[in-house]
């Protein structure tokens, strides 16, 4: 399965999605090969702005990196319950 590439990723030709169980964590990490940018400089406004409080809503963290040559990737972790095992504490 080859996702498309939605146009918002400036000159990105591949997405690279990767969704990982790690003890209690899970992690989603959404990677592009566009042009990538600094998250730093970027308007956390509603879209970005709506993922972060979404995420730490669940206990989570959010992460954009710039990719390495280029392209963003953004890296979400949230703490899985399991029955019977007590919550993850903090994201790792």
């Amino acid at each position: 399965w080859k996702p498309k590439v939605p146009p918002l990723a400036d000159g990105a030709s591949t997405v690279d999605v990767t969704l990982m169980l790690d003890g209690p964590w899970l992690t989603l990490r959404v990677a592009d090969d566009g042009i990538g940018g600094d998250p730093q400089t970027w308007n956390h406004g509603l879209g970005l702005g709506g993922i972060r409080k979404r995420v730490r809503a669940l206990g989570g963290s959010v992460q954009w990196l710039p990719g390495q040559p280029g392209g963003i990737s953004c890296e979400v972790k949230v703490p899985v319950e399991r029955p019977g095992e007590a919550p993850a504490q903090g994201p790792g």
